[in-house]
This record gives structure tokens, sequence and C-alpha cells, in this order.
């Protein structure tokens, strides 16, 4: 529900869904400390919860459940390797863990954290070739990546990985209804300053009933 509330531009909504189900996970996880499942559930959430308060450019707060997020599902992955959906969580996890750490500055521990991402997206679209979920990290990881050379201002490195980001996406976004490809989409044209070419797949956003006030103020400025 709280994904849900974020894409139609509620994310106060959102961010009180995501308290409340850490809050149930929590205690879960206290009755049950063996329990895998409430462990990936709640580094799900928190993950959520500081993904929600960095769309809102509240960097500081997000650190803290992003790293736990991360440390809980690093855990789980070495306990078994073998099980994709959990290294899906965990190549997410460290992309938007990553992304926090470029919006506080901390630009080596990002790009660490890029390279994990995409090393963990990699292997998954070794396993599997049409695995979209690795796909789309694999590009925001080269958009991470980007975002970091340009605080170095590395521009030609930084165009470089947002080229990558955008081949990386495109195939799958230009056929695509799914609002988390399109996202990426959009915010890899714009990172190669090509918000005319961004606009229509904005549009197509909207069309399907996409209100994150976040993004689209972002993609609009």
């Amino acid at each position: 529900i709280g994904d849900m509330l974020a894409a139609l531009g509620d994310p106060a909504g959102a961010l009180t869904r995501y308290q409340k189900a850490i809050g149930i996970c929590e205690q879960l996880v206290a009755r049950d400390p063996a329990n895998r499942r409430w462990q990936r559930e709640l580094a799900r959430n928190r993950f959520k919860l500081g993904d929600a308060l960095l769309s809102q450019e509240r960097s500081g707060p997000a650190l803290p459940p992003l790293g736990a997020a991360v440390t809980a599902m690093r855990r789980l992955t070495e306990a078994d390797p073998s099980d994709a959906g959990w290294q899906r969580d965990l190549a997410e996890m460290r992309e938007g863990y990553g992304r926090a750490l470029v919006a506080n500055g901390r630009l080596a521990l990002a790009s660490a954290e890029s390279d994990a991402a995409l090393q963990i997206a990699g292997a998954l679209l070794k396993s599997d070739p049409d695995d979209r979920f690795a796909v789309r990290v694999l590009s925001l990881s080269h958009l991470l990546h980007a975002r970091v050379w340009a605080a170095q201002r590395q521009t030609s490195l930084a165009a470089r990985a947002a080229k990558q980001a955008l081949a990386t996406i495109e195939p799958i976004g230009s056929t695509s209804e799914d609002y988390r490809m399109l996202e990426v989409w959009v915010l890899a044209l714009l990172q190669l300053r090509r918000p005319d070419d961004a606009l229509p797949v904005v549009r197509k956003l909207q069309g399907l009933g996409y209100r994150n006030p976040a993004f689209l103020q972002h993609v609009t400025n």
C-alpha cells in the first residue's frame, strides 16, 4: 500500500504505512528471530522508508534505515546465496543506500555501493537474461556512478556511465507500462541533459496515473 500511495502522490501516507509495517515486522522478528521471511520483510520495509525519505530530500534521516536494510539483506544472502529474490533485494538496497550516500557527500562509499549493486545485478542477468528487475537495478547503478562522477566534476566519465544506464533501460522502457521502468528511463535521459526526450515518457507516466510529486517536481525543474 505504501508503494501505491507514493506513486499516487501521497508521500506522507506512504511514510506512515512503511513505519507501521516496520513496527509489525519488528514484533514478528522478536517473536521468531530465526524466521528469515520476517527478517526480509523488515529489511524491505526499512529500505522503502529510507527511499521515501530520500525522495523527499531528507537524505540524512534516510541513511539509518537504508544502512540497516543493507546490513540485514547481506546477512540473509550470505546465509543462502542461491536465493535470487534475496539477491534482487540486496542489489536494489545497495543502489538506494548509495544514492543516499551521494546526497550526503560520501562519494567513495557511494561508489562502492554502486559497484556492489552492478555486480549482483550482472550475476542475476547472467543466470536469467530476461530478469527485468535486474535490468532496472543495473541501469540505476550506472546512474549512481554517473552521479558520483558528476559530483567529482569528472564530466566525461559521468556521461559515459549515464549512456550505459540509458542503453540498459531504454529497450525495456520503450515498451513498458511499468512505472518503475519508466522512472529510470526518464532519469537516464535527464542525466544526459535530454529533457525534450524525457517529456513524452513523463507524459506516459502521468497517463498511467502516476502522481509521485517528488519525482515529477524533479523532472520538471
